[in-house]
């Protein structure tokens, strides 16, 4: 993507605050086009982006490609103010509030996340305008915290928790597992509860996540209400917590960062044959990959349908990862009307800017992700055997699955060329990824534009993946290869010659991407506030 120079600082007005930002530009060069919403054409979209600058006057059409609805009313309060406003003001020194443990084992920490952290994602200053969240509360909801070893999905809500703090909203974390420590921490309240749902969950969902649900309820009876639920993930959590008195009538918004709403495992593939699934696979299909028995198809059966229920019924929002996630969930009867973004957006650590300006052609080939059999670890090194290839292959994983990451370990430890990395935190990785000739994925799942790949682009390395239906929209991206044969080795063999021998100039985009998650924050408050306004 072409990178664009950074903006020179304006000359304030006379009454000392900055004059309006320029327009915002589009990665791709030109002005930034807005993406269509899914659905549009089958009726009003219940939620739209803020309208800006450069869309008045200009039809709705024009504002958002093919949508049919009604125009934003000027007096709306989804759209972003006009002026820079000051931040409440926070206290520099962590508050916490006693650690205080409930029974049950849930815990409730506060901490001030207001904090300079140089790992942290970059966005826009105080000084600038973002569009306010006000006085609206948030409760923020994943299988678990973002730690050392998070996955995309902690990941991001990690990079939304700091934005939103960032423009005045009060964000509380509810997810099973230890919260952070204090320094990692980006929401301005952690809401901890025990990994409590088994691991054939969810055969007897109803009484597991029943016993969570009297978790959740202690922890917030002594707190303000909240304005808006943003599920993220519900794994270990479940969503039988909604109904509380307390909840019951707050608008949810949903991100499905995979297929958990209609995939008891997850990712949709077939545990014992390494195959795809689909969204519209019957349930007695599930039962292989849980290990559960035939009596425990009423459950699955059950659960899958009261998900898909759930984010028909009571979803006011949602944002899928990439088009082709939202159009296999749509075939299990999702409405995808709902779908605000069908594209991933992530923050970036701000001590990864520097790393935008590495032109040189990288030292190795890299494999960056989590050790588990749907990522292709294994095909990758089988192909990386054969190859003719001088450079070394370097590999930085994420703990997942451990009988499969020994087993990887010792077919890596028999070529001299392969070489582990000990863990490494999400500011570490940007080095790592920056010295890289290329960034190898070969998955073997329909990856929903997995984080590696899209940091990768971000620092201008080149990306060589699997061309599974879901990596197809960034076929035409540049820096981006896509391995149509990827169930086959000698395919991957020929890709990772092809990229060891690429020496094409680096195009990074990290300016860009910057400035699109601001956007993207800016989005997810204007949805909050319209789904409060009703």
């Amino acid at each position: 993507m072409a990178c664009h120079a950074r903006r020179r600082q304006a000359a304030p007005c006379a009454n000392g605050s900055l004059p309006p930002r320029p327009t915002p530009r589009s990665p791709l060069g030109g002005r930034r086009r807005r993406r269509p919403l899914l659905g549009s054409g089958t009726g009003a979209a219940p939620f739209a982006p803020a309208r800006t600058r450069r869309d008045r006057g200009r039809s709705r059409g024009e504002r958002v490609r093919g949508l049919r609805g009604r125009r934003l009313d000027r007096a709306d309060p989804a759209r972003a103010v006009r002026g820079p406003r000051p931040l409440p003001h926070r206290s520099a020194a962590t508050v916490r509030t006693g650690d205080s443990h409930w029974p049950g084992g849930c815990r409730c920490e506060r901490v001030d996340a207001r904090r300079s952290h140089p790992d942290r994602p970059l966005g826009r200053s105080p000084g600038q305008h973002l569009l306010r969240g006000g006085d609206l509360r948030i409760l923020l909801t994943t299988h678990r915290f973002a730690g050392d070893d998070a996955g995309g999905t902690e990941i991001l809500a990690d990079d939304l928790a700091q934005a939103l703090t960032a423009r005045g909203v009060h964000v509380s974390w509810l997810a099973a597992g230890e919260p952070p420590p204090p320094h990692r921490r980006t929401a301005d309240e952690y809401l901890s509860l025990p990994a409590a749902l088994s691991d054939d969950y969810p055969v007897g969902w109803r009484a597991q996540e029943t016993e969570q649900v009297r978790r959740v309820e202690r922890l917030l009876a002594a707190r303000p209400a909240v304005d808006v639920v943003h599920v993220l993930h519900f794994s270990r959590i479940g969503l039988e917590f909604l109904d509380l008195p307390s909840l019951a009538g707050v608008p949810v918004v949903a991100t499905l960062t995979d297929y958990t709403t209609v995939c008891p495992d997850h990712q949709l593939v077939i545990r014992s044959t390494g195959t795809q699934c689909t969204a519209t696979a019957p349930t007695r299909d599930c039962l292989g990959c849980l290990n559960a028995p035939e009596n425990a198809h009423g459950d699955v059966a059950s659960w899958r349908a009261r998900n898909i229920a759930w984010l028909n019924d009571r979803a006011r929002a949602l944002w899928t990862q990439t088009p082709h996630q939202a159009a296999e969930l749509a075939k299990a009867g999702v409405d995808v009307g709902k779908v605000v973004r069908d594209r991933a957006c992530y923050g970036l650590p701000a001590v990864w800017a520097p790393l935008a300006t590495n032109a040189g052609g990288g030292r190795y080939l890299l494999f960056l992700g989590r050790c588990s059999p749907e990522k292709g670890l294994h095909l990758l090194l089988d192909a990386f055997r054969h190859s003719r290839t001088d450079l070394p292959l370097v590999i930085a994983t994420v703990p997942d699955d451990a009988p499969y990451e020994e087993r990887m370990r010792a077919v890596a430890a028999a070529d001299r060329r392969v070489r582990w990395l000990p863990p490494h935190s999400r500011a570490e990785v940007g080095p790592v990824l920056a010295d890289a000739r290329a960034l190898l994925v070969p998955s073997q799942w329909w990856e929903n534009h997995p984080l590696v790949a899209y940091e990768a682009q971000v620092l201008g390395v080149p990306v060589w993946s699997s061309a599974v239906p879901s990596m197809h929209h960034l076929a035409d991206d540049p820096g981006v290869h896509l391995v149509e044969d990827y169930r086959d080795p000698v395919a991957w063999t020929r890709a990772i010659d092809a990229a060891s021998e690429q020496l094409a100039p680096r195009v990074a985009s990290f300016d860009p991407r910057v400035e699109e998650f601001a956007l993207f924050a800016d989005e997810t408050v204007s949805v909050y506030r319209k789904a409060v306004a009703g």
